[in-house]
């Protein structure tokens, strides 16, 4: 389970290099949060980032789905409530 929070952490962390980042996109309301642990593009200018976010999240919630013998889905619910726990908000 210490792997597990971890590998969430590193997948929140904000994306480098872009010319919007993920923490940025956020407090502009240009992305929200779905609840399947990915996010939604609210902008035309954010749809890059999301795309990039997106790739990144499935990638770390399939090894930690193998990791805990758990669907990709489950890992990504599971990081949208650690995620929506740490004050970000989810899509309406």
């Amino acid at each position: 389970m210490r792997h597990f929070m971890m590998m969430v952490t590193a997948i929140l962390l904000p994306v480098s290099a872009t010319a919007l980042d993920l923490a940025t996109a956020r407090t502009q309301n240009k992305v929200c949060e779905l609840p399947d642990g990915y996010v939604k593009a609210l902008g035309e200018d954010a749809q890059s980032l999301a795309a990039e976010v997106n790739a990144k999240r499935r990638a770390a919630y399939a090894q930690i789905a193998s990791e805990n013998q758990q669907t990709v889905a489950v890992a990504g619910q599971l990081a949208h409530s650690q995620i929506i726990a740490k004050g970000v908000a989810s899509c309406k």
